[in-house]
């Protein structure tokens, strides 16, 4: 795999799918299907493309193997039914979703942007990335191969995914430490085809910040998930002088992610409750919020051996349980991953 930057200017990227249009806050916020307005008779034989079938995005979703659920209702259940089930489809066994993301992506075959969700398995030894599309009325979800993970570091697996506000798709290294950590970004688009190469970082991240000595030494927490706003967090488990013991919400400064250099990751505050006491147990991180920044809603945590569900409030650290896993049961984990998608507008 190539590492070398790859310019990303608006005009590069899919038609409809720029930064400025991204980042206009509420109106990008959630998907509109478009209005059929009455046309003339002698337009009738126009071709109309549809409207892309898409996930609700303001889903709070989950993972288990090949299966995608999702989490509502307060306390927050499963048993809604099940978003993708590819169990005893063609990718069965491939537990595709093993590491889950949900972003926005404008496809080729039809308009507006639609929400989907993109999966790789936690073993470098599976390469492939996945892509799960909603199912036009009446039809299943289809799962395609998008194209290969990165080439990553040989001491652990890709374990955490999340998509920002353009559509691209970050994955970070799996319970690896501060100096062992390594990022990617990429942009996926049509079925196996990744429209640029992967900007890798270097091995290792660079504390920042006015609690960087939190980050000194301990192990980062294998996801990562985006607010509204473009801005990239996640949790440590801090083994530092200090802050032994403790876990810590972090923001990841997307910018500072350069081909072959180091990203800063930067400690903002104490994690406390019941998700600090799961620790590196946390197998998933998402957030849901009603505008677009991190305070304006909540970031969940699940416990990947028993499914339960943590809210943890932005402004204060402090986390308190917010439900569990209902169904299904299809790897052995109860839940391996959580997902969300980087909009404003949505509360569990």
């Amino acid at each position: 795999m190539s590492t070398t930057e790859t310019p990303r200017p608006d005009e590069t990227r899919t038609p409809g799918l720029t930064r400025r249009s991204m980042m206009k806050g509420a109106a990008w916020s959630l998907p509109v299907l478009a209005a059929t307005a009455a046309a003339p008779s002698h337009a009738a034989s126009v071709p109309v493309t549809p409207p892309c079938p898409t996930f609700d995005a303001c889903g709070l979703y989950g993972s288990s193997g090949s299966v995608v659920f999702r989490y509502s209702g307060s306390p927050a259940t499963t048993g809604g039914g099940f978003t993708v089930n590819e169990n005893s489809g063609p990718f069965a066994g491939s537990y595709w979703s093993s590491n889950l993301a949900f972003g926005p992506y404008v496809s080729p075959d039809c308009t507006g942007v639609s929400y989907v969700f993109y999966g790789s398995r936690y073993n470098n030894s599976f390469l492939n990335i996945y892509r799960a599309k909603a199912g036009a009325a009446g039809q299943n979800p289809t799962v395609e191969v998008v194209g290969p993970i990165p080439s990553g570091p040989s001491w652990a697996a890709w374990g955490g995914m999340a998509c920002d506000p353009f559509g691209d798709l970050w994955m970070i290294s799996n319970l690896t430490a501060l100096s062992t950590t390594q990022i990617a970004r990429v942009t996926p688009q049509t079925a196996s085809t990744l429209s640029s190469t992967f900007v890798m970082s270097a091995v290792g991240l660079v504390a920042g910040g006015p609690n960087a000595a939190v980050a000194a030494s301990g192990t980062i927490v294998p996801d990562i998930t985006f607010t509204g706003d473009g801005r990239m967090y996640g949790l440590i488990y801090s083994t530092a002088a200090g802050s032994s013991g403790q876990v810590w919400l972090c923001e990841y400064l997307t910018d500072t992610l350069t081909a072959g250099g180091k990203m800063t990751i930067s400690p903002i505050r104490q994690v406390t409750g019941p998700a600090a006491t799961v620790s590196t147990s946390n197998y998933g991180f998402a957030w849901l919020g009603s505008a677009t920044t991190a305070d304006s809603g909540a970031f969940y945590a699940v416990n990947g051996g028993t499914g339960e569900l943590y809210r943890i409030d932005p402004a204060t650290g402090v986390s308190v349980s917010a439900g569990t896993k209902t169904s299904p049961a299809t790897y052995d984990y109860a839940a391996t991953d959580l997902a969300s998608a980087p909009v404003g507008g949505c509360s569990i």
